[in-house]
């Protein structure tokens, strides 16, 4: 089947009080607030009795609980406590059919907990991609009891190089009006390279590899414009075709990349090296 989950996968016991997906949540780095208007989904848990989750956005994603999580008292009302074997699903509509970037809101309290996940997109076979927040040290714990297993995690080119502002300005604005990449953004694909580095050595032992592979853009609709600027920081001077990080991909998992371990990939055109 086709949704979103709200999961705690493999939590003893976790508390969830609100969770809000947005598309964009602040215009610019000066900013932090909800932009209600393009607002996916919010959940606030206030429903505090039944089966049923209501969304405060306008979309109706109306989630399902499944299972039997205890409706507790949250840190703004009411709030979830989950037990390791249930979970809030969200029927499929065009509003979670998201390809922009995308910001997780989420209020949690763990009260115990081993890996930990909060977001997943199920996929039902026909190629949808994956969201998947996760909270603990993704599967590590699991694979290292068997001895073996990879851990992937996806960073981007702007964890290893600063955002060029330049790309985003728009003609006739003053400095303090003018968009930016949010600071963020490369703190946490920056952080995630910095996170590999520390699993790469913390679970080597029990035979887990960790790597990291930060891709560049991807040409997807952006304006000519856009691409113009994009493509004049970029030796091969094209963005990347959404199928070309696949093999890239299958490589770093597979056996054939046994002795790769805490490796940073970048894998971008040549972006990274000017």
């Amino acid at each position: 089947m086709k949704g979103i989950i709200i999961n705690q996968f493999v939590f003893v016991l976790a508390c969830l009080t609100f969770f809000v997906i947005g598309l964009v949540l602040f215009a610019t780095a000066s900013e932090a607030k909800i932009n209600t208007e393009n607002m996916v989904a919010a959940w606030l848990f206030d429903d505090g009795k039944g089966k049923d989750v209501k969304d405060s956005s306008t979309n109706g994603n109306d989630g399902k609980i499944t299972g039997n999580p205890k409706w507790v008292a949250g840190k703004f009302g009411r709030a979830l406590e989950f037990d390791g074997s249930t979970y809030v699903e969200v029927a499929d509509n065009s509003s979670l059919g998201i390809v922009d970037e995308i910001t997780i809101v989420a209020m949690v309290n763990w009260i115990q907990f081993k890996d930990a996940g909060i977001l997943s997109k199920s996929q039902d076979g026909g190629g949808d991609g994956n969201y998947f927040l996760s909270t603990g040290c993704g599967g590590g714990p699991t694979q290292a009891k068997q001895g073996s297993g990879v851990i992937l995690n996806i960073s981007s080119d702007l964890g290893i190089v600063g955002p060029d502002q330049r790309l985003y300005e728009i003609e006739g604005r003053p400095p303090e009006e003018q968009p930016v990449k949010p600071v963020t953004y490369s703190v946490v694909k920056t952080g995630i390279v910095g996170l590999t580095r520390y699993l790469a050595t913390y679970w080597a032992r029990c035979g887990v590899r960790v790597n990291a592979l930060c891709p560049g853009g991807v040409e997807a609709g952006q304006s000519e414009e856009f691409k113009e600027r994009v493509h004049s920081r970029i030796p091969m001077n094209r963005m990347a075709r959404k199928d070309e990080y696949h093999g890239t991909v299958l490589f770093m998992i597979s056996d054939e990349s046994s002795y790769v371990n805490g490796a940073v990939l970048a894998v971008d055109g040549g972006r990274t090296c000017w």
